[in-house]
């Protein structure tokens, strides 16, 4: 377990290393619009592939399937929060950085939780690691999108 936090250290280093020509104002802004759309998106989506399971019928599958949608409605919403915010400020940044940014950050924000519990050292439903969780799940992706977004785009 411990080589698995040292290779997300060195992720966030180079992340970081990769945002460091962008204004720390720019980058706030994107990820909150960013989150902001991409929990939306999450709602939406999740709602709709509610909707689907009951249309189809399909409701010993119900988890997978609107963990799926989820995914999909975060990934979307996150990165169309992120391109438009960086659009305000002209920058044509990275698009399809942006959108594998957000899905990866997606699927980590969505197992935020369940990774914390498997570390041993919270009990279950533990108030903390909820909190912990829905917050992984809103910034995560948003965060993912930025860094895909601005990878390799210089000073506007």
């Amino acid at each position: 377990m411990p080589r698995f936090f040292v290779l997300v250290l060195g992720m966030l280093v180079v992340s970081g290393i990769g945002l460091a020509a962008m204004p720390p104002a720019t980058i706030a802004v994107e990820i909150i619009a960013g989150s902001v759309v991409g929990f939306s998106g999450a709602v939406l989506a999740g709602r709709l592939g509610s909707a689907f399971v009951e249309s189809v019928g399909l409701a010993e599958l119900r988890t997978p399937i609107v963990v799926g949608f989820m995914t999909c409605g975060i990934t979307a919403g996150a990165s169309l929060g992120v391109i438009g915010a960086g659009a305000l400020f002209g920058i044509a940044g990275n698009v399809p950085a942006c959108i594998g940014g957000a899905l990866v950050g997606g699927l980590v924000g969505l197992f935020a939780e369940p990774i914390l519990y498997s570390l041993g050292l919270f009990e279950l439903n533990d108030p903390f690691v909820e909190a912990v969780g829905m917050l992984a799940v809103a910034l995560v992706p948003a965060v993912g999108a930025t860094v895909g977004f601005n990878w390799g785009t210089a000073d506007p």
